[in-house]
Parts: structure tokens; sequence; C-alpha cells
């Protein structure tokens, strides 16, 4: 289905709040993200998302992905689905253990760096 570049962005929008909390989504708590001169095609874009069924009203303070809605940002069943299991990580290289031995003390190794040994 092909969206509209104010439809996006509303998506994108919800998509970032929704990954910050599952679940019903405060209608106030997008609307504030709008600026006041873009605020007439963000309602728009939310009222055609709606339409399209990407977005239910739950009450008018509330609204929620669908199916639909979820997919389109990446985090319904069908993208979990998809993603690859996580590989396992290679361990770094262990450095060999020196042998451990007395350790010098600090005016020992202060003169030996200042003569160039180490």
């Amino acid at each position: 289905m092909d969206l509209t570049p104010g439809e996006k962005a509303v998506l994108a929008q919800i998509g970032a709040m929704y990954r910050e909390a599952a679940g019903d989504q405060l209608l106030r708590a997008l609307t504030g993200q709008w600026l006041a001169a873009h605020y007439g095609s963000y309602s728009t874009a939310y009222a055609a998302l709606v339409a399209k069924g990407f977005i239910q009203p739950v009450n008018p303070q509330k609204f929620k992905l669908t199916r639909m809605g979820l997919s389109a940002i990446g985090a319904g069943p069908t993208a979990a689905a998809e993603q690859p299991a996580p590989k396992a990580r290679p361990q770094p290289a262990t450095r060999p253990k020196r042998a451990v031995g007395a350790r010098r003390s600090l005016m020992s190794r202060f003169v030996g760096s200042m003569l160039g040994r180490r």
C-alpha cells in the first residue's frame, strides 16, 4: 500500500513511541510532537492512517496500532519471524599470562624508565 510522506512521517513518530512503550498510545503525546505549521497536514495523515486501517482509535485520548500498522513500523509478528536468530559472539582472544614475579618498586620503575630500560 502506498503511503504519502505525511503518513510515513506520522507512522515513524508512532513507531518511535511504540518502541519506548508498546501498547495503547496517547494521542496527545503524538500531537505534541507536531509543529504548529505542520499540524494540519499531520492530522490529515493521521486520519488517513485510521481510514486505511493502520491505526485504531481506542477512545478520544488513545489509539493503538493494528496488525497492519505494526508490520508497517517493523514491529509486527511477521517482522519478528523474518529476523534471523542472533549469532553467537566470538570470544576475544586471551593474552598469554606473564609469569608472576615480584613487582618492582615505584622507585626502581621510575629509574628504569629514565634510563630507557623496561
